[in-house]
């Protein structure tokens, strides 16, 4: 967010310039770059974000499977037979 402001600061400014104060090819490519590395940054937080948010939803989804096929377990017989296997063995 503060770099959105900064961004706007200084295009409040370079639109300040006069008609004949064009910016040099320096300033351009300065510019370009500054607005290369700012796109690059932005991708690379959305990319990670949506990694991040990714991983979250198959871990909760892995977690109801889990839940699903362990329940199914338990309502059999060898479900039983399983628990108390896992309880003898110092399982909750």
């Amino acid at each position: 967010m503060a770099e959105e402001r900064t961004l706007g600061l200084a295009r409040a400014r370079d639109t300040v310039e006069t008609v004949d104060e064009q910016p040099s090819k320096e300033e351009l490519q300065r510019r370009m770059e500054e607005a290369r590395d700012s796109i690059t940054k932005t991708v690379t937080e959305i990319k990670d974000n949506v990694a991040q948010q990714y991983e979250n939803v198959k871990d909760a989804l892995d977690w109801r499977a889990l839940q699903e096929t362990t329940s199914s377990l338990v309502a059999g017989r060898s479900g039983r037979r399983l628990l108390r296997w896992i309880r003898d063995c110092g399982g909750n």
